[in-house]
């Protein structure tokens, strides 16, 4: 968990989406902060289910494929 809090975000660009999301005038329903460009681009420009599908993945969530 350690080395993995290492290769995380900063608490600075956290906090500043944080801030961003609470005082947007037209706030959105999702915010993406990713660590890298390729990944925040498929996060805003691919649909959110499909994104929702590759997380999953990747984090063991979904059912085995038949």
């Amino acid at each position: 968990m350690l080395q993995l809090g290492k290769q995380g975000l900063s608490p600075e660009r956290i906090g500043e989406a944080v801030l961003h999301a609470l005082t947007a005038a037209r706030p959105k329903v999702r915010y993406s902060v990713t660590p890298q460009p390729l990944q925040d681009w498929m996060a805003r420009n691919l649909p959110k289910r499909v994104v929702d599908r590759m997380i999953g993945g990747r984090l063991g969530l979904l059912p085995p494929r038949r």
